[in-house]
């Protein structure tokens, strides 16, 4: 449980910032070996599940490390799901023109994916993999994309950034671009992308790969932090609650570099803290926390962490009646499994701002791609759980398909070259209303966001903006590190 705590605080604190920093990816497999007493093993077989074309059998694929690839779902699938998502079929099958470049020929796409699937954390991103299939065997029952089938082959990095590098190598001759990949890892990757010039079409963690030229992604994690959310709960709450913070981080080298982002966009928006705290993985002195946080006056709580952490602080604010007017956690308190470890109750005063629509199901009714991404999670493999690492498989998937299908209604064939193209010109693009709006051609975070709150039944619901509006994007602007 431990180790894969420490994996998912760095991935949490990255995307919960919409930021990237360079990752010590020797320093955190050391430890997690340490912890583990076992090292990083290669290769392995994934059960990321491919939809037959009646979307009820699943069967099992293998990463490209260890056989044979996975290969999308057929044509003839129909969706009931509506939104932009099936007005495309047209532009998905335009005249193809044969073998174009690498991992194209006259049927057939082939695309990469590189991800942790074995080794010290096994499994920790298969989520992403079966997203970005999910995508892949929606984009065949429509079709394909310029003629062609879609095959998604992955590659097994075992959370190791030597092994990341192995697998874009073995891959780069075989695929025509890389799409969802998913890895704390991908700094090992970004020198390959930038030799073979591949698009990258992903959710990168590290600098390196948010860099590459080559590289564009559903959600930017370029470094700095968003000054929106603070400045909106600065106008929210009285000046007497914002000068009394208590500011919690994660204990691991990203997720500290991160926080000087966090409490910089914070204190500029007039927050003052009066109690601080880095908390390594599985820290257990929760009730210490409260203890120093009650003599210090705290008022509101800012804090980017994993859901197991944010369990042990509301009990033990619960046990010693302690609540606070503003209770401000991170992305990954929003979890299908939250109320089933945390009551209701423990979440008074609950405020998160995130900039990705709530995926489980909550945003259906005003954003049909939710639907259509739900639907194609249940048909590729109805036991992989919906998550934060579905959505970006999925989501990068989307992108790169609409940037093909770009490619198609300019009567163009597909060639890398013309795909980064398409990518580098590109302004806002959305995901159907998935993610706040980004800037993908210069690869800028979103602006935008919303807020969302618990109910006393155990649910969670939209709080800001009006109900007519998915995101609030005049609040303020993504703040970059200095």
């Amino acid at each position: 449980m431990r180790r894969r705590a420490y994996v998912l605080l760095l991935v949490l604190a990255v995307f919960g910032a919409a930021c990237g920093t360079k990752l010590t990816n020797d320093q955190a497999l050391t430890e997690l070996k340490a912890e583990s007493g076992v090292g990083a093993t290669g290769g392995g077989t994934s059960r990321a599940a491919t939809a037959s074309s009646s979307g009820a059998d699943a069967v099992g694929t293998q990463t490209e490390s260890a056989g044979p690839s996975a290969s999308g779902g057929g044509p003839g699938v129909t969706t009931a799901a509506g939104g932009a998502a099936s007005a495309t079929p047209a532009a998905a099958t335009r005249s193809s023109g044969g073998a174009t470049d690498v991992g194209v020929t006259a049927n057939e796409i082939r695309l990469g994916w590189v991800g942790t699937l074995t080794g010290p954390v096994p499994g920790i991103f298969r989520g992403a993999l079966v997203g970005a299939q999910a995508w892949v065997n929606y984009q065949n029952s429509q079709g394909g994309l310029m003629g062609r089938k879609l095959t998604l082959i992955p590659a097994d990095d075992a959370l190791d950034s030597g092994k990341n590098r192995a697998a874009h190598l073995q891959l780069k001759d075989k695929v025509f671009s890389f799409v969802g990949s998913f890895s704390i890892n991908d700094d090992g990757g970004a020198p390959v992308i930038n030799d073979c010039h591949c698009p990258d079409v992903s959710g990168n963690l590290s600098l390196a790969m948010h860099q590459s030229p080559y590289h564009f992604g559903p959600q930017p994690a370029a470094p700095g932090w968003r000054s929106g959310p603070p400045k909106y709960y600065a106008s929210k709450f009285p000046k007497d609650v914002i000068e009394h913070l208590a500011f919690f981080y994660s204990q691991v080298p990203v997720s500290a570099a991160i926080a000087v982002e966090q409490k910089r966009v914070y204190q500029a928006a007039g927050f003052k803290v009066v109690y601080e705290r880095g908390l390594p993985p599985n820290d257990s002195n929760q009730t210490a926390d409260v203890v120093q946080m009650q003599r210090a006056g705290v008022k509101a709580i800012a804090f980017q962490g994993d859901l197991d952490t944010f369990h042990r602080l509301a009990d033990a604010m619960a046990q010693q009646n302690f609540s606070v007017e503003l209770f401000n956690l991170g992305n990954s308190i929003y979890d299908a499994n939250t109320f089933k470890v945390i009551k209701p109750a423990e979440l008074k005063n609950l405020y998160v701002d995130q900039v990705y629509s709530m995926f489980l199901g909550e945003d259906a009714a005003r954003i049909p791609e939710i639907n259509l991404f739900n639907e194609w999670m249940r048909k590729t493999d109805p036991n992989q759980p919906v998550n934060l690492f579905t959505m970006y498989g999925w989501l990068s998937g989307r992108l790169f398909g609409d940037a093909m299908m770009k490619l198609a209604q300019q009567g163009k064939n597909p060639t890398r070259a013309d795909l980064l193209g398409a990518l580098r010109g590109w302004g806002s693009w959305d995901g159907y209303g998935m993610v706040a709006p980004v800037k993908v051609g210069t690869k800028t975070p979103s602006d935008c966001f919303f807020v969302f709150t618990s109910t006393p039944d155990g649910k969670f619901a939209r709080t800001f903006p009006d109900p007519g509006q998915n995101y609030a994007c005049n609040v303020g602007p993504f703040s970059p590190k200095p």
